[in-house]
């Protein structure tokens, strides 16, 4: 069963599954969708559709306008039924509407009124898709105001301006922004129930914005709803491979839509020599992409696969400005280096992370050991982030052979030992042996630990990369190489200096970062380069097993030990697909019927 409570069924009858859109002619027929006005949704078909096949329907619930009527119109060219949900239909986007709405169109657009907070609306809108179409594959839920002076945190409830009641308990700004999308995607998810798969997945499409990894005085509560959009769509990641439901989000910059050329006292906080307009059009083909392909290129529309790549699966969020970029859980940087706010409204203080101050002061300690001729290497979370995964970096962690002779080094040179707080790895507190220091600037703390302690083999011809500073400094870093890097990881999770559960999780997670966002780790020569003790781990991981779980961890501990003794030989996969303990410890979890679940009342 689904965990209890977390999809909470309605009590209308289910969205029927029966019907099937009427197939379009050309041989990639995509998905159509009803767009909203001022809210906005869309359902697409992620792939290409045979003539023979069933068409996709793409439910687009939007203003019909700026990045949505774009992104209907490029599936609409692509062969996609569209069906437009909105309060209203703009004059640009009824164009369109009449462009494919006769009875012999082939793809069809259609038009449905909606006002997104209306609930009842919202589930109108799935019936009125499946009636013009049948089955809808991609749902984008893409409504969105920008803090209008008549639902602004600086405009409270009762003043003026404000058309938020004074004791009315809500928001209109975040019943758009946020409620509306929490609620489109849960009917979305019981329409989709026993529909998605891997080779044909459901798609829903978010809109958020680079605001959702910012912060602007100007507009709270919008900042707010995209930080909580990305919130949900990272969430839901792991509908992709268990129920081939792929919910992703563009999170773009600022874009030259009505939503602020309409709004003259908006335009006011534009910088137009610093601020790069982005076209609706640039981001609907980032939409499709998210959609067709499993990978995007940083450049809009290419796909020679030349240049740097962004895996594309359930969670992803993908910023879009004049290029792409990954916009992930956890980032080294901030993902851009101006808000969508303009000049005017950046904060002056960002957000406090210490990779913001550069690599000299991010790694002065390192440079400080270099300089001493003492043997270290960057660990955990910086040596993650320079192999491409993105993750948030705090406290700088670094392995060296003494802690005592490192650290008397780091407070010759005006460090301080950080006796105030408990001995830490992430959330954990430890007691394996570590001294943490804090910077003279107090900018950024290092934390020495014991290479042996971590299974890394510092002493004796180590397997460093060596990185300079920066392209004008002759010093240079000390980062693992990448097999070096996973066996330690692995090691240390398996046989490491520790039972600690969270620590155990934090190093399954490390490794499954690897193996998730690294090229080279999804392929199975990359063995070659690992110790051979853990490579039937390597081929494991590659074949499907779910390897941040206990009886994982007992299972390749028990080969780690047999290959040792030389009582095992490798295998394409050391356990048979029906062992549901190591390959689907998810079996029997599934969406729930939203007419007879028991749990409703």
């Amino acid at each position: 069963m689904w965990p209890e409570g977390l999809l909470p069924s309605p009590r209308v009858p289910a969205i029927s599954t029966t019907a099937y859109p009427v197939p379009c002619e050309k041989d990639h027929s995509l998905p159509s969708i009803q767009k909203p006005p001022t809210n906005h949704h869309v359902v697409l078909c992620p792939r290409k559709v045979g003539h023979r096949d069933r068409s996709g329907i793409c439910l687009t619930k939007v203003f019909a306008v700026g990045i949505n009527l774009a992104f209907a119109k490029l599936l609409l060219e692509n062969g996609c039924n569209v069906l437009i949900a909105d309060l209203a239909l703009r004059p640009e986007a009824q164009v369109v509407v009449d462009k494919y709405s006769t009875a012999s169109s082939r793809p069809r657009a259609v038009f449905q009124k909606t006002d997104v907070i209306d609930w009842k609306q919202l589930e109108q809108m799935f019936e009125v898709a499946e009636r013009e179409f049948g089955e809808v594959d991609i749902v984008c839920p893409g409504a969105g105001i920008y803090e209008p002076h008549w639902s602004n945190f600086w405009r409270p409830p009762g003043t003026p301006e404000s058309r938020d009641a004074q004791y009315g308990g809500r928001y209109a700004l975040l019943d758009i922004n946020l409620t509306h999308p929490i609620r489109t995607t849960q009917l979305a998810l019981s329409h989709f129930r026993n529909r998605g798969t891997p080779q044909r997945r459901k798609h829903i499409i978010h809109i958020s914005s680079i605001a959702g990894q910012n912060a602007a005085l100007a507009a709270p509560i919008y900042v707010a709803t995209k930080h909580a959009i990305n919130g949900l769509v990272r969430s839901m990641a792991k509908l992709d491979d268990k129920f081939g439901i792929r919910v992703t989000a563009v999170a773009p910059g600022v874009i030259k839509t009505p939503l602020w050329t309409d709004h003259p006292e908006k335009m006011k906080i534009v910088d137009d020599k610093a601020d790069e307009w982005v076209t609706p059009e640039e981001v609907a083909e980032v939409m499709l992409a998210l959609i067709q392909q499993d990978s995007v290129g940083e450049i809009i529309g290419d796909k020679s696969g030349k240049g740097p790549q962004f895996r594309v699966s359930g969670g992803t969020v993908l910023e879009v400005s004049k290029t792409i970029a990954s916009a992930p859980t956890y980032s080294v940087q901030h993902p851009s280096v101006r808000s969508i706010y303009g000049s005017s409204y950046t904060m002056s203080e960002p957000l406090w992370n210490p990779a913001e101050y550069g690599p000299e002061i991010r790694y002065s300690s390192c440079l400080v050991l270099e300089n001493i001729g003492i043997p270290y290497v960057i660990w955990f979370e910086d040596a993650l982030a320079h192999y491409g995964v993105p993750t948030i970096v705090f406290d700088l962690y670094v392995l060296v052979l003494d802690i005592d002779t490192a650290a008397d080094a780091l407070i010759k040179a005006g460090w301080v030992v950080d006796t105030q707080n408990p001995h830490r790895i992430g959330d954990s507190v430890v007691t394996i042996p570590q001294t943490p220091l804090i910077s003279p600037d107090q900018k950024t703390k290092t934390v020495l630990l014991l290479a042996s302690d971590w299974r890394f083999p510092l002493a004796a011809d180590p397997p460093l990369e060596r990185v300079p500073v920066n392209d004008h400094s002759p010093s240079k870093l000390s980062f693992p190489l990448l097999p070096g890097l996973l066996d330690a990881l692995i090691e240390s999770w398996l046989v490491g200096p520790t039972e600690d559960d969270a620590l155990l999780l934090r190093l399954a997670i490390y490794f499954n970062y690897l193996y998730g966002y690294v090229p080279a780790l999804k392929e199975r020569s990359f063995a070659d380069q690992m110790k051979y003790e853990h490579r039937q781990f390597h081929f494991d991981v590659l074949a499907g097993m779910a390897s941040s779980t206990l009886p994982f961890r007992n299972h390749q501990r028990g080969i780690r030990d047999a290959l040792l003794q030389g009582r095992y030989e490798l295998q394409e996969c050391s356990a048979p697909r029906d062992n549901e303990a190591l390959f689907d410890p998810w079996k029997g979890i599934r969406l729930p019927d939203p007419v007879n679940d028991e749990s409703v009342e």
